[in-house]
């Protein structure tokens, strides 16, 4: 199988976006330095590819002084460079490199807002300061899920809630563990707190209206 530049430098911004997302989240320390390790890598295979980079074509000191005395000057070919071109004369030309992909916008889990609301926690104003801090957040609703009684006349936990927080607490436990690419088990821990929350919030919803058991 083989790959273009073009892939190569895409799937080494995907490995340097990766890799930050894993260093934000606080990991251990044997963990922050394998990602650490991972991230370095990346940005040097990153450079490595930009300089490799292929001229697009070529030109001469004297058409650069006319593009700059009349404004307009002639390109050559490169590919092969145009024959009997005088190799002392020639001046490659590259194209610029891509930007690197603007990071993705921060996604909220939906209802989490609204759950937090329901338990009376302050959220912060911006989406950015939400999500940055999330696992916090959830944290907050998974203490106050535990700590209301108006659920059942015994102190339970709630068998939805319950399913729930194992869920979160399994794959959390299993996404800390596994050492080789989590994109997917990112994908499903978000998914099993997202379900978490939609629990906390049918709850809260209950306490609102009492009587409403489901």
């Amino acid at each position: 199988m083989t790959f273009t530049k073009e892939q190569l430098i895409a799937a080494a911004h995907g490995r340097i976006d990766f890799a930050n997302m894993m260093l934000s989240d606080n990991p251990e320390p044997l963990k922050e330095r394998t990602w650490s390790i991972e991230l370095e890598l990346a940005r040097i295979a990153l450079s490595a590819l930009r300089e490799r980079a292929e001229p697009v074509a070529w030109t001469d000191e004297q058409e650069l002084r006319d593009v700059n005395e009349l404004g307009c000057g002639y390109l050559f070919t490169v590919n092969p460079i145009t024959p009997h071109a005088d190799p002392r004369r020639v001046i490659k030309l590259y194209a610029e490199p891509p930007a690197p992909p603007a990071p993705p916008a921060p996604v909220v889990p939906e209802g989490l807002r609204i759950a937090l609301s329901n338990a009376g926690i302050a959220a912060p104003e911006s989406d950015e300061m939400l999500w940055a801090s999330q696992q916090d957040y959830i944290q907050m609703l998974v203490t106050w899920v535990k700590d209301r009684k108006p659920f059942k006349p015994a102190s339970v936990l709630p068998v939805d809630v319950l399913a729930a927080l194992r869920n979160v607490a399994k794959i959390r436990l299993d996404f800390n563990d596994f050492d080789g690419d989590r994109r997917g088990m990112a994908d499903c821990l978000g998914e099993a707190e997202e379900a978490l929350i939609e629990v906390v919030n049918r709850r809260a919803a209950m306490i609102a209206a009492p009587g409403k058991e489901g």
